[in-house]
Parts: C-alpha cells; structure tokens; sequence
C-alpha cells in the first residue's frame, strides 16, 4: 500500500476497507473522490491558454498507447517529465491490489461500469499490471478478457507486465500514470 502510495495512487481499500466498509461504500466513496477532484480540477483550470493537457487528448488511444511505449522504453517526452511536478491537481487514482483469484478484475469491472453510468462524460484509463513469470519471462496480461466494461469507448485499457522479478509493480509505474494523468482522464484506476 505504501508503495502504490508512493506512486500516485490516493487510496487504496485493504480487505479490511471491504470487511468494515463494504463493496457499496467503497464504491461510494470512490464517486465521491472522482466528484471532488472534477469539481477541483474545473475551478483552477487554466483558462484561454495551451496547456500540457491539450497534447494528448484521452481519445486518441494510439496516441496514449505510443506515449505509454516512449514510457516504458525509458524515453518519455520531456513535456511529460515537466508535468509530474504539478500532478497533484490531477485526477483521482485508484489502486486494487491482491493475490490472484482475489476477483480484483471483478471489482474493477463493476467500478467502471458504475463510473460509466454516473458520469457520462468521463473518460477513464486503466492499468493492469501483470508479474513476470520466472520460467518464461512473459506475462499473461489477460484482464482484457475478464473487463465487460472495456467495451465503452470511454475506458483505455493498457496492461503491463512487471518486466522484473520479485516485484508486483512495473519500475515505470509512476510514470504511466504521470502520463495517463496528463492525458485528461477523469479517473485512472490501477
């Protein structure tokens, strides 16, 4: 949790946070969050000029996915490196995490098909990061198949694998959601 913290990512909702809270009020408190941040991010925006926002626009999904590659080779814009200072105003992060079978791909569904119904302007990108596998190297990455909200052409979906052993994260984690945020997604879920 406090590396996903350390990352970027607000908040993250423990098993215990599902014990004591509950699917319903997590879920609410996630809507709750991603209001506050619009309504945050609408009240300070720059008004009449360019900004870092406006050279990727969420849309455009080979754009995100040629930024996302520049990302993970190591060779980010130098736009991209100038705006991770200012990402505090950015939008909400959310991080799910847990053992496999733990029905993470389930609970990220549900949140996006209930983000997709409560705010029908929102543009939402996700993260799925996948561990590398000791004997092969690869990663199975098949969260594509358990997502029935990828089907909306405003959710983008980028899966990752770790690319290193022994970690549960990708090393350019950070980075990608510094890009992803600086993309104009209302809501990043990792």
């Amino acid at each position: 949790i406090v590396a996903l913290q350390a990352y970027g990512v607000e908040r993250i909702y423990h098993t215990d946070d599902g014990l004591r809270m509950g699917l319903v009020a997590m879920i609410e408190d996630v809507v709750t969050r991603a209001k506050a941040a619009a309504t945050a991010r609408r009240s300070t925006a720059p008004r009449g000029q360019a900004t870092v926002l406006d050279r990727v626009s969420p849309a455009d999904e080979a754009q995100i996915g040629r930024l996302l590659s520049l990302v993970e080779q190591g060779q980010a814009p130098a736009w991209l490196k100038s705006r991770r200072a200012a990402s505090a105003g950015g939008p909400p992060v959310i991080g799910v995490t847990g053992t496999g079978g733990a029905g993470k791909s389930s609970v990220v569904d549900e949140l996006l098909l209930r983000f997709l119904q409560a705010f029908p302007e929102l543009r939402i990108a996700v993260v799925a990061v996948d561990p590398t596998r000791r004997r092969s190297g690869g990663a199975l990455l098949g969260d594509r198949i358990r997502f029935n909200a990828l089907r909306s052409p405003r959710v983008f979906l980028r899966s990752m694998a770790t690319r290193r052993r022994h970690a549960a994260t990708s090393a350019v984690l950070k980075q990608t959601i510094d890009a992803l945020c600086s993309c104009g997604f209302g809501l990043v879920i990792v």
